[in-house]
């Protein structure tokens, strides 16, 4: 019934439009026009940006809470950099995610429907594989990279503040590919690079051989963080009713079924969150 939905969805005649960035097997897009067949649960999207097709558990969960709603969900593409004007024009979106909360972020929105958890983790050289502690890693003399808007960016803004991390430690990489911060650490310009331990797993199987990086924290992760969608912190109403719509989603078997088949080889860094 369209008296039970938000405000803002009646206003846009029952559609919302959700920001979708690349974290895969969470969320993720391709353009249509290069999609290979078999891609997961990829699907044409309608009014979306054309020729793009969004896929991964969170999309899947998103357009199935919706379709149980009644509501039609337009899936738009974006960066991570976005995420301070994602709800202005031109994206002009309801949510974006997969988003993790940070006080930062938190002043200017709500992550709702928390669906799966990643940890942080660290990528650097064999040399440095003695590092078995977090006071180690933030080592006054530890030369540290993060990609502003990561989780890692997030969590050293942290330590700055406490006054355990000093500003002259921490080089910032701006709007730029993950793998960026990978060969600083490996042309020995930095030590270490934090960033999700999902993305960490995924650099190392596809570094070549012979590769002298190696994974810190990733089987006992230094924090956790839930990932869900990212919404204004002035429409408690609607947060409310994605977070309620997700989780119900969330508690579908075919859940289960789908990270059986598309999680292969990273689900001991990537957990659904259970109720």
């Amino acid at each position: 019934m369209a008296d039970s939905l938000p405000g803002r969805v009646v206003l846009r005649g029952r559609k919302i439009v959700a920001a979708v960035l690349r974290y895969p097997p969470v969320s993720d897009y391709v353009d249509l026009d290069r999609a290979v067949a078999g891609t997961p649960s990829a699907v044409a999207e309608e009014g979306g940006d054309p020729g793009v097709i969004s896929f991964g558990v969170q999309v899947e969960i998103l357009r199935r809470a919706m379709r149980r709603e009644g509501v039609e969900v337009i899936f738009r593409p974006v960066r991570l950099d976005h995420l301070e004007s994602v709800f202005e024009a031109p994206i002009g979106a309801d949510c974006m995610f997969p988003i993790f909360p940070s006080p930062d972020r938190n002043e200017t929105g709500v992550v709702v429907g928390k669906t799966h958890r990643v940890g942080l983790s660290a990528i650097a050289r064999r040399e440095h594989g003695g590092i078995k502690t977090e006071q180690e890693l933030l080592d006054r003399k530890r030369r540290i990279v993060v990609t502003t808007g990561e989780i890692g960016h997030e969590y050293l803004r942290g330590k700055i503040k406490e006054g355990l991390v000093d500003e002259g430690q921490v080089s910032e990489l701006k709007a730029q590919s993950l793998t960026d911060m990978m060969i600083l650490v490996r042309e020995k310009i930095v030590d270490v690079a934090i960033c999700d331990s999902l993305t960490c797993y995924r650099f190392l199987k596809m570094a070549p051989e012979g590769n002298q990086l190696i994974g810190l924290f990733l089987g006992d992760p230094i924090d956790e963080f839930e990932a869900g969608f990212f919404t204004p912190r002035n429409d408690d109403e609607f947060g409310l009713w994605l977070d309620r719509s997700v989780l119900v989603e969330l508690a579908e078997s075919w859940v289960a079924d789908y990270e059986r088949r598309e999680f292969g080889g990273v689900e001991g860094v990537i957990r659904r969150v259970l109720g």
